[in-house]
């Protein structure tokens, strides 16, 4: 089994550090997102896509207030451009938490080609996930994009824990 960085699909899911400053201001703003989702009683995550480096949509977790379990912040950003019209192919998202298979399948269709990640759900210890990770779903998928990891992480994770509802292991 390849590692999370190395694989068949010849680095296709490789960490990047380009656009530092850019990566961290905007994964700022999904941080807002997060915040507000939070505030509001949903899961905490943000998400901003961009297209050459102006955002083109955002959105946050809904699944509680809406009462959608499909509502995640990835699919709601998705849904806003789409609104708009906006062609995502090449796009950037920036998403708080890791996106689940169900977000990253939706990003790959609509043309998204780079993901940037705050937290990851291994960050958090989650119970629910097994092995997951964006990067085995891109090799096991095939899928072209490029993953840049742990911008504001720290941050994310908080958050995530702030809220407290995530399903993880106790430490014993």
């Amino acid at each position: 089994m390849p590692d999370q960085k190395s694989g068949p699909f010849k680095r296709k899911a490789q960490e990047m550090t380009t656009n530092k400053t850019s990566d961290t201001s905007h994964m700022t703003q999904a941080l807002k997102l997060a915040r507000i989702a939070l505030n509001e009683g949903d899961w905490p995550v943000g998400a901003i896509i961009t297209q050459n480096n102006r955002i083109v949509a955002t959105g946050r977790g809904r699944q509680f207030t809406s009462e959608d379990p499909t509502a995640h912040a990835e699919t709601d950003a998705l849904a806003g451009a789409r609104h708009s019209g906006v062609d995502l192919q090449g796009a950037t998202i920036y998403c708080t938490m890791e996106p689940c298979p169900m977000c990253a399948h939706a990003l790959h269709i609509s043309g998204i080609s780079r993901v940037v990640l705050g937290a990851r759900h291994a960050d958090l210890a989650r119970n629910d996930l097994g092995s997951y990770s964006l990067e085995k779903l891109v090799d096991m998928m095939e899928y072209e994009y490029t993953i840049v990891n742990d911008v504001e992480r720290e941050t994310c994770i908080h958050l995530r824990k702030e809220w407290g509802k995530d399903p993880i292991n106790a430490v014993k």
